[in-house]
Order: structure tokens, then C-alpha cells, then sequence
């Protein structure tokens, strides 16, 4: 079940990844001509388009149903390492559940500003909880050592590149707005 497992997810980001890509590709293209030429229109540029055609609704439920699928793994791992008593398999499994509850969060925040009569989160709140994520998740793999000198640490090294990337840029994200 590890590999299947580890599959998927691989997949899963590579997916969330090209589709989040094709939607910045697609939002560059159209950029709005007009420039805002009041107080008020400038506050409401601002603000995520609440309405159903706006593209990043749909990257949020793709990583709401791949956070809820891996936080739902990860209860079923918790309850078979118990079964087996396997105390270190439960404290990692235990990482992995905050991981997917903090993107799982992060998505719905975001859905939660999609819709047109719910609260209107900053996107500094989401790039927050994206940013804690994304740190915790590079730790879980920069500080699981097991051993040094083995292959499986240099797969640790190298999934530690591509979650550095995303802390950097979800940090500069965070600094330009």
C-alpha cells in the first residue's frame, strides 16, 4: 500500500501543480485594462472575484479532496500501526495528519471566498496557512533521519528541494502583497 500510495500523491501534486501553472498562464493573459480610477474601485479590485467562473475555485477543490484523501490515509495508517503497535509509524502518521489538515484548511478558506455570501478571508490568512504547511512539510522530511548513509535519507534530500521552493515563493507571495 506504500508505494500505490506514495504514487498517487506524487501524481496528485504534479496534477495541482500544472493545473495552478495553466490558471496564472491563462489570468496573464487577460489582465484587466482599466485602471481603477477611484478609492472604492480599487478596494474592490482587491477582492477575489466571488463568482463561479473564477479558475482558482476549482484548484481549491482539487486540494481540498487531495488533502481530505491524504488526512484519510493517514487515520487508516494510525489505526493500523496501533493494531500492530508500532509507536513510531503513529507519531509520523500524526505529522502527516496536521500536514493535510493545514491544506485542507487552506482550500477551504479559499472555497470559502469563492461563495457569495460567506466571509471574505484576506489572502494573507490563506498564504499563511499555505506557508505553515509547506514549513511543516519540509521539516517532516528535513528531520526524519533514519539513515544517514542509506538511499531512502537521499530521497528525503531530494523531496526537501521541491517543498523549499514552495516555502520560498509562497514567502515572497506573502512579502508582495
Amino acid at each position: 500500500m506504500g508505494f500505490f500510495t506514495y504514487a498517487v500523491t506524487g501524481i496528485g501534486f504534479i496534477l495541482i501543480g500544472f493545473w495552478e501553472s495553466v490558471n496564472s498562464l491563462n489570468q496573464n493573459r487577460n489582465p484587466n485594462r482599466t485602471p481603477p480610477s477611484s478609492l472604492s474601485t480599487q478596494i474592490k479590485s482587491t477582492y477575489i472575484p466571488k463568482t463561479k467562473d473564477n479558475p482558482f475555485s476549482s484548484s481549491f477543490i482539487f486540494v481540498s479532496i487531495f488533502a481530505l484523501l491524504i488526512f484519510l490515509n493517514s487515520v487508516v495508517s494510525i489505526f493500523d500501526a496501533f493494531s500492530s503497535k508500532d509507536r513510531v509509524e503513529s507519531v509520523l502518521q500524526l505529522q502527516v495528519v496536521s500536514i493535510a489538515l493545514l491544506f485542507l484548511l487552506y482550500s477551504t478558506l479559499g472555497l470559502l471566498n469563492n461563495k457569495r455570501s460567506s466571509y471574505f478571508w484576506p489572502d494573507s490568512i490563506l498564504g499563511v496557512a499555505l506557508l505553515l504547511a509547506f514549513v511543516e512539510e519540509f521539516l517532516l522530511y528535513y528531520l526524519q533521519r533514519k539513515d544517514t548513509s542509506g538511499i531512502e535519507n537521499r530521497y528525503f534530500d531530494l523531496l526537501c528541494v521541491p517543498i523549499a521552493v514552495c516555502v520560498v515563493s509562497t514567502k515572497l507571495e506573502l512579502t508582495s502583497k
